[in-house]
């Protein structure tokens, strides 16, 4: 059982190696295919080049929102708390006087 996987990873191996060759022989062949060689690598180039640059834009702009939230929330907690005005308005009393006279209808 061994001895047939040796051989077919050996045949395989084989195989690999002929259709590199052939590949390689295709190749130099048809050289006038050079420029497309170039352009595929300059299009690869741009492409891991601008993926970096939004991934560097991405990094900084999720930054800058945490250390504005950081200092927000810090700002919240510097602040000190509002006293509500001593003199109310004239609706704040209307409504506490209904409210007070409901109570005493309810609870005679």
């Amino acid at each position: 059982m061994l001895n047939g996987q040796k051989i077919n990873t050996a045949l395989e191996v084989k195989r690999q190696r002929q259709s590199t060759s052939e590949l390689k022989e295709t190749l130099k062949s048809q050289s006038n295919f050079e420029w497309m060689i170039w352009i595929v690598i300059g299009f690869s180039t741009i492409l891991r080049l601008s993926i970096q640059v939004a991934n560097l834009v991405f990094a900084h702009s999720l930054g800058v929102i945490r250390t504005q939230e950081k200092q927000e929330k810090k700002q919240t907690e510097l602040e000190p708390k509002t006293i509500p005005d001593r003199k109310p308005d004239k609706s704040f009393r209307i409504l506490k006087c209904k409210k007070l006279i409901q109570y005493l209808e309810k609870n005679r």
